[in-house]
């Protein structure tokens, strides 16, 4: 985490190694930083495409529990879908989360 917080070293990192650790995240402003990481150096920066990345992102704003930002994130990939783009994240890993976050809330 010390080297996403170093923003400026985001170029040097090997997410291949990162993503172990970010799958660990518990806090949340390390999920927010992680998230941040994602979507802006990722997604937007190095314009990666890889499902991999994108279901990391749908990941931490379902973690984060921004229900807004989660359903921006979804709608933004649908719009891509009815433009004729390929999505870029796996819808049954998606709704596999969120039925799980329904289970755990159903449990309590």
């Amino acid at each position: 985490m010390e080297e996403l917080k170093n923003g400026h070293r985001y170029r040097n990192i090997n997410f291949g190694k990162l993503k172990a650790a970010l799958m660990n995240i518990q806090s949340e402003a390390d999920l927010r930083l992680a998230l941040d990481y994602i979507t802006n150096h990722q997604i937007k920066e190095l314009e990666n495409k890889s499902m991999a990345i994108y279901n990391l992102a749908f990941y931490f704003y379902h973690k984060i529990g921004d229900s807004k930002a989660t359903l921006q994130f979804l709608t933004a990939q649908n719009t891509r879908k009815q433009k004729g783009f390929q999505i870029n994240f796996d819808p049954e890993y998606a709704l596999n989360i969120c039925e799980k976050k329904e289970y755990d809330l159903v449990g309590k």
